[in-house]
């Protein structure tokens, strides 16, 4: 079975650059609109993450792996790395961060925001990029309220949005519906073996925990979204 390189963030020729982002062209003209609404709404909708290629994916996964950054429980509170088994810290890390190649930030159809707005009013707020941020009384409460009120009728939606026993819900995560699903279609669990059992998985620490556990983990991780 061919390998898409464009699916796994092994390739970006194809994707335009906006806003300091790489982004995937079909998604360009209704960003702008998207951000301009934003705008006359008094939200100063910014992208804080957009196009994340493989090797960027699989440092974030080995810095986790190797317990050189925090793995987070479902709460958004810190684990002891050293008590976890080996399954157990795969399990934490897909519950916030996808497995390199398959993350959705590789098609440069999904993006991470925040309110700049009010990040102008709190220049020492470090953003952390979870949900308490997005909900009442957190730092982007009316941006998070926004986002519910307007994301219906326009082109985006979140593809985690409800917790569905997989990746944690993330207000922050938005999808562009049209060019995504080009992406999506092209994914299944044969495809998904395929790629995790190629040789650019050959420096993913615990590739062998992956590769044991591939359909699960298609299904939970991958393939489980909030359509």
């Amino acid at each position: 079975m061919e390998i898409d390189y464009k699916l796994h963030g092994l390739e970006q020729f194809h994707l335009k650059m906006y806003d300091d982002f790489l982004y995937d062209p079909l998604s360009i003209p209704d960003l702008i609109d998207f951000f301009e609404k934003a705008e006359t709404d008094g939200i100063e909708l910014q992208a804080i993450s957009s196009y994340r290629g493989f090797e960027q994916q699989l440092t974030i996964w080995n810095n986790k792996a190797t317990g050189n950054r925090t793995l987070l429980d479902s709460q958004s509170n810190p684990l002891e790395f050293s008590t976890l088994t080996e399954k157990e810290i795969v399990d934490a890390i897909l519950r916030w961060s996808a497995l390199p190649g398959f993350s959705r930030h590789h098609w440069g159809t999904d993006f991470d925001v925040i309110d700049a707005k009010v990040l102008k009013d709190n220049p020492e707020y470090e953003v952390q990029l979870i949900p308490s941020e997005y909900e009442q009384n957190g730092i982007f409460q009316n941006l998070g309220t926004w986002l519910e009120e307007n994301l219906p009728s326009s082109p985006f939606f979140r593809p985690y949005s409800k917790d569905l026993g997989g990746v944690a819900p993330e207000a922050w995560h938005l999808s562009h519906k049209a060019s995504s699903y080009v992406y999506e279609q092209k994914l299944s669990f044969e495809y998904f073996n395929t790629v995790i059992s190629s040789d650019f998985y050959n420096t993913l620490h615990l590739i062998q925990i992956v590769r044991e556990n591939a359909e699960i983990i298609f299904e939970k991780y991958v393939d489980n979204i909030s359509r």
